[in-house]
């Protein structure tokens, strides 16, 4: 399976998109589609070939219902641009005013999302540059732009993945330096603030930064090591049956202790680790 969507409006209906290689030897792809959450489907057969066994099949979702229009849908192709169906998946065509240009060996459109009324695109074929594009949106599901002001550099060559909070108004967008799964080294999070277009990163951990995390925690643990006092080393412990420790009173004044086991007498293990035996 390439992607999957659910109508926001309407949960009854369910769409799949399936294709499992965008190969010039594998079949062409399909859509499906349910209005009854599943129990049945209508298949359409699309021209074109999907990749949802390939690299970059961790990315997604490809396929979105228009939020301005349920009968309207979008589904990201690797190598054929942009489909736009205007009659809930019965028929298929190419977007002609996206603005990216495809590549039969690249990945193509990586996600859909909805922002409030627009949809945004993530592209997976940009040349890495300072100035590449890779995250395009449209308001009126016509005219796509380049998203301004977007993030660049080796963390973020890939869009993967997308979500937006309506209630703050920000789009949250997961880059890497690969499509993936294969072949990854990095990667970053970014936020888009959409009432005044600023981003910002956000990445709460990058590669790496763990196994650093971890060294300086030894190192402070080393520094912190301390030889056990003389208290500690002579503190006592009793054993009972079950073989639990526990510690016990000053025994340099009571060498015999009543306790509810029977009475127990003080013994040396080992000189710095007096205990009491309970017999």
């Amino acid at each position: 399976m390439e992607a999957l969507a659910v109508d926001p409006a309407h949960p009854d209906r369910l769409y799949l998109a399936l294709g499992t290689y965008a190969q010039s030897w594998a079949g062409n792809g399909a859509v499906l589609r349910s209005e009854d959450r599943g129990t049945t489907w209508t298949r359409t057969d699309l021209t074109v070939k999907l990749g949802g066994n390939e690299d970059g099949r961790g990315a997604g979702e490809r396929l979105l219902v228009d939020p301005r229009d349920s009968d309207t849908l979008w589904l990201g192709t690797r190598h054929d641009g942009l489909l736009k169906s205007t009659d809930r998946g019965v028929t298929w065509a190419a977007v002609s005013g996206f603005p990216a240009t495809v590549s039969q060996s690249g990945q193509g459109v990586t996600f859909l999302v909805a922002v409030g009324r627009a949809v945004y695109a993530g592209w997976g074929d940009g040349d890495w540059s300072a100035g590449a594009v890779n995250l395009y949106r449209t308001t009126d599901g016509a005219t796509w732009t380049a998203v301004p002001a977007q993030p660049t550099g080796t963390s973020a060559k890939v869009p993967i993945r997308a979500a937006y909070d309506a209630r703050a108004r920000e789009l949250y967008v997961t880059y890497a330096d690969a499509p993936g799964p294969n072949g990854q080294s990095t990667g970053s999070v970014h936020k888009l603030a959409v009432a005044d277009g600023t981003w910002r990163e956000v990445t709460p951990v990058k590669p790496g930064d763990h196994v650093r995390r971890v060294r300086r925690q030894l190192r402070v643990r080393r520094s912190r090591r301390r030889r056990p006092s003389r208290r500690h080393r002579r503190r006592l412990h009793q054993q009972p049956l079950g073989g639990r420790r526990h510690p016990v009173p000053d025994h340099r004044r009571r060498p015999y202790l009543d306790l509810p086991q029977g009475r127990c007498r003080l013994r040396r293990v080992r000189d710095s680790f007096p205990q009491v035996g309970c017999g």
